[in-house]
């Protein structure tokens, strides 16, 4: 079975009969005059409607020509273009004057036929004043559709933008918000360095006061003597260290005299007395807890070491 179809007379897309508007444009149908018969037939074929009104020979297209004029008018005029005289109400009174039976049915069937006529205008009209509020209908649905989406996409519009303000609002609070906690640890990073810089300059100070007074502490047990002969002279009797076989090397030996120009010291393994004149020494180191040299036992101290001069050979 071959399917119908109709072709939209706004777009050209074609359609399935019995489509009521087109599936591409969505157009209704029954808005225009070239397609609309296809839906009164399809109507009057299922018994849907009864069958349109036969049309006389004058409504087919001949002329219509005035009873009492004679003038041409239009298969479907009502009234003479001319005189003026409306045919149904014309063979009315016709007929009323009329007695000769055989006029009388002439007549009759004449009036039966403008009463057809007025019949099929009427519904005519009708069909094409319901047709013309569909259609206006059909404009103000979609004047509507067009204002309901333009005040979508104008709301669409309207959120975006108030969602872009929210937006740029938002990264300048957060922009704001770095900025701040920036200024913040810059802030406390300098009040750090300050209180570090403070404390580092507390700490020098109690180190500088430390060192001071452990050279005054020294000093005052350590006192330089005004002359060698003092120094030495309260070490008699004593162990110290010198440096009598060797320049470099420290040994022990017994300090037994201290006189205005020499030194004497016991070598008591060596049973030996070495003097030296005070003028030999180059330099005596005293200590607080004794004075140690690097090649001795740990726990070998001598009160004072002196060192003298080697003259070389």
């Amino acid at each position: 079975m071959v399917k119908k179809t109709i072709i939209c007379p706004k777009c050209g897309h074609e359609n399935l009969f019995p489509s009521k508007e087109c599936a591409k444009c969505g157009s209704s149908f029954i808005l225009f005059p070239e397609v609309r018969g296809l839906f009164e037939k399809e109507k009057r074929r299922n018994g849907e409607v009864k069958e349109p009104i036969s049309k006389t020979d004058d409504q087919q297209g001949e002329p219509l020509i005035c009873p009492k004029c004679g003038q041409e008018n239009d298969s479907l005029s009502v009234e003479c273009s001319k005189c003026g005289i409306v045919f149904l109400k014309y063979y009315d009174i016709q007929l009323r004057e009329e007695t000769d039976e055989e006029k009388k049915a002439e007549l009759l069937a004449k009036k039966k036929k403008e009463e057809e006529k007025a019949e099929f205008l009427a519904k005519k009209k009708e069909e094409e004043e319901k047709l013309e509020a569909l259609r206006r209908q059909k404009e103000e649905e979609e004047r509507a559709e067009v204002l309901r989406k333009q005040k979508e996409e104008e709301e669409k519009l309207e959120a975006l933008r108030k969602q872009k303000e929210d937006e740029q609002r938002a990264e300048a609070l957060r922009r704001q918000k770095e900025e701040e906690e920036k200024l913040e640890a810059l802030r406390r990073q300098k009040e750090e360095e300050e209180r570090a810089e403070v404390l580092r300059k507390q700490k020098e100070e109690e180190e500088k006061k430390a060192l001071q007074k452990k050279i005054e502490d020294i000093t005052n047990v350590l006192k330089p003597k005004a002359k060698i002969k003092d120094l030495l002279k309260k070490y008699e009797g004593q162990t110290i260290g010198i440096n009598h076989d060797s320049p470099t090397e420290i040994k022990g030996a017994d300090l037994i005299k201290v006189g205005d120009d020499l030194f004497s010291i016991l070598l008591a393994d060596e049973k030996l007395i070495k003097s030296y004149p005070l003028r030999t020494i180059t330099s005596i180191i005293e200590g607080v807890n004794g004075v140690s040299d690097a090649n001795m036992e740990e726990n070998s101290k001598f009160s004072i070491v002196i060192l003298v001069h080697h003259p070389v050979l």
